[in-house]
C-alpha cells in the first residue's frame, strides 16, 4: 500500500509538471555506480586463501553427482553466490558442503564473466540536483524474495521496492513498466 501511495505521487507529478520519464540501459562498464559496488579481485582472492577450501581440494573431495546438482541449482537459480547457492542446493540434499559449492561457483564461466570494475573511483559526486533524473537500479534479496531496487540519485533518496517473480530481464521490464508508465 505504502508503495502505491509513493507511485500514486511519482505519477501525479509525472502529470501536473508535464515531466518526461525516460528508461536507460546502462551498461555495466557506463555505470558509475557499479565501479563503487565492485570488489576489487585482489580481495577476493586473498579471502579465497584463508576462510574457503582452494579448489583443488574441493575437487578432491567433492562426488561428480554432488557437483552435477550443484552446478543445474546454481545455473537455474540465476548464478547467486556461494551463499544463496549452498542454501538452494542444501533444499535440496543436506549433505551439499560450502566447498563443494565454493568450486562449482569458482568454475562458473557465466560467474567468472562478470564486468569487475574498469577503473576505481576517486573524485566526483554521483548525485544531482534534479529529483528522478537519474535512478540506479539493483536486485535486492530479503528473506528469500527478490526485490527490484530503485534508488533515486537527487536529493530526495528516494526508493521504491519491487516484488519480483523470477529474475529475468522480462520480469524486470514489466516492473519498470508499471512504476513509470502505468496508472494506480
Amino acid at each position: 500500500m505504502l508503495i502505491r501511495r509513493r507511485i500514486d505521487i511519482i505519477l501525479s507529478l509525472v502529470n501536473e509538471c508535464g515531466l518526461a520519464l525516460t528508461v536507460t540501459l546502462v551498461p555495466s562498464i557506463g555505470n558509475r555506480a557499479d565501479v563503487l559496488t565492485r570488489v576489487p579481485q585482489s580481495w577476493l582472492k586473498m579471502l579465497a586463501v584463508g576462510t574457503v577450501v582452494l579448489p583443488s581440494v574441493c575437487a578432491a573431495a567433492a562426488e561428480p553427482t554432488t557437483d552435477k546438482l550443484v552446478t543445474e541449482v546454481h545455473h537455474s537459480r540465476g548464478h547467486p553466490g556461494v551463499k544463496q547457492t549452498l542454501y538452494f542446493a542444501k533444499r535440496v540434499d543436506p549433505a551439499v558442503t560450502k566447498e563443494q559449492v565454493c568450486m562449482v561457483v569458482s568454475s562458473c564461466e557465466v560467474c567468472q564473466s562478470v564486468d569487475r570494475a574498469p577503473v576505481k573511483w576517486r573524485i566526483g559526486n554521483l548525485s544531482v540536483e534534479v529529483i528522478w533524473q537519474r535512478v540506479g537500479m539493483d536486485i535486492t534479496h530479503c528473506r528469500g524474495k527478490s526485490y527490484l531496487t530503485l534508488i533515486d540519485c537527487g536529493p530526495s533518496r528516494f526508493t521504491i521496492w519491487r516484488p519480483l517473480r523470477i529474475q529475468t530481464s522480462e520480469c524486470i521490464a514489466e516492473q519498470l513498466e508499471t512504476v513509470f508508465f502505468e496508472r494506480g
